[in-house]
């Protein structure tokens, strides 16, 4: 699963810093932090995530959007 990765990527690749994508997602810095590094994003957050950045959930999750 890539979901980490990819979000990363996608907030660097968007000139979006983590602190203004958790904002958008209405959550803490350190919560999406935390959902980053147990890997365990919720469905509404991983909805969310995919609208912001306009990607399938199938991108955002598994494939390694690093390598396009």
């Amino acid at each position: 699963m890539y979901f980490k990765q990819n979000v990363k990527y996608l907030c660097i690749t968007n000139s979006i810093s983590l602190t203004k994508l958790a904002g958008l997602l209405r959550t803490s810095k350190q919560s999406l932090n935390s959902i980053l590094n147990t890997n365990n994003p919720t469905a509404r957050i991983l909805i969310d995530i995919a609208n912001i950045f306009e990607i399938s959930l199938d991108d955002l999750l598994l494939k390694d959007l690093s390598q396009n």
